[in-house]
């Protein structure tokens, strides 16, 4: 199974369409900061899975703050990542995510690429998929009962 993930596009509408297109994946996890943006993605992609949490820049109402979600057996905790102060640094996240027992967590707000295992628990931040200059997005594979990831980004 093949994941994107994306996060603070702020506007920019066809760049996740555009790496949709070129990646071709199963399911299409969003971390905030644009959710209005989605709805391009979603005309062109209908049958496309798309789970959404809300960003600090989004209206609430439309997603949640948070979601935990299992596929192929792992557990993933969502989050823009604001209301856990990631900008001062991961603790606060790491703790939620071994108080709910998932394999891997992922934000965005810092729109610094991070992709990494710490004791055990993956975490991965994709960037910020709507800079101009240099976007970049995450995916995941799930495979044989593992988790994988990378980073792509672009520069001008």
């Amino acid at each position: 199974m093949k994941i994107l993930v994306f996060s603070d596009s702020h506007g920019n509408r066809h760049a996740m369409s555009e790496v949709v297109a070129a990646e071709q994946p199963d399911e299409v996890f969003y971390l905030g900061d644009g959710l209005a943006d989605l709805d391009l993605l979603r005309v062109e992609n209908p049958a496309l899975p798309i789970t959404a949490v809300a960003g600090n820049c989004d209206r609430m109402g439309s997603a949640p703050w948070e979601s935990t979600v299992e596929r192929a057996g792992k557990r993933f905790f969502l989050t823009h990542g604001h209301t856990y102060s990631v900008k001062s640094g991961p603790g606060g996240l790491i703790a939620e995510a071994k108080r709910q027992g998932v394999d891997a967590t992922l934000f965005g707000h810092t729109h610094q690429p991070l992709c990494e295992k710490v004791n055990g628990l993956w975490l991965l931040n994709p960037g910020s998929v709507g800079w101009r200059c240099s976007p970049s997005y995450g995916v995941i594979f799930l495979k044989n009962g593992q988790i994988f990831c990378r980073l792509t980004k672009s520069d001008c």
